[in-house]
């Protein structure tokens, strides 16, 4: 049989200081980074928007898909590759219309569809998804987020 550590002996106790003060620093600092940086920034899952799911004929530049659905007024659309090169997830929230869009993902989603017509072409893409995700689905998912992760902080 083979033994790749025979008889390796080593004092894991003996550095418990070290590691005790290295995982404050390193909770403090990560402390420190999210009161510095704006705490946390929620995606569309816990503030509310559109989610749309687009298969392309081909692959599409990102960056026009970008400018195309900036310049049609939905700003700061997340951009997303999943599966096969021509599968593309959008995510679009605007605060304003949270409650619209809770109603219905039509309105945001047609401005991206009309978007990306005018850039790609027509025919060049289908929309294989769309859905609205609402605020008040947005705070419980925020809550059970919060009560799972301070549940984990007593379980440790």
């Amino acid at each position: 049989m083979l033994r790749i550590l025979h008889d390796t002996k080593i004092d894991f106790i003996r550095h418990w200081r070290t590691a005790v003060i290295l995982t404050a620093v390193f909770v403090v600092a990560g402390f420190g980074s999210a009161a510095f940086n704006g705490w946390f920034h929620y995606s569309i899952e816990f503030t509310g928007g559109t989610l749309m799911q687009l298969e392309f004929k081909q692959a599409p530049d990102v960056a026009k898909m970008r400018a195309a659905i900036d310049a049609a007024g939905v700003k700061g659309a997340e951009i997303q590759q999943y599966g096969s090169p021509t599968a593309y997830t959008v995510r679009a929230q605007d605060p304003e219309a949270v409650a619209e869009q809770e109603a219905s993902a039509e309105g945001v989603s047609r401005k991206i569809s009309e978007a990306l017509t005018g850039a790609f072409g027509a025919g060049s893409f289908e929309v294989a998804d769309r859905m609205a995700v609402g605020p008040r689905v947005g705070s419980e998912l925020r809550r059970g987020a919060v009560i799972a992760i301070l549940v984990s902080f007593l379980v440790t």
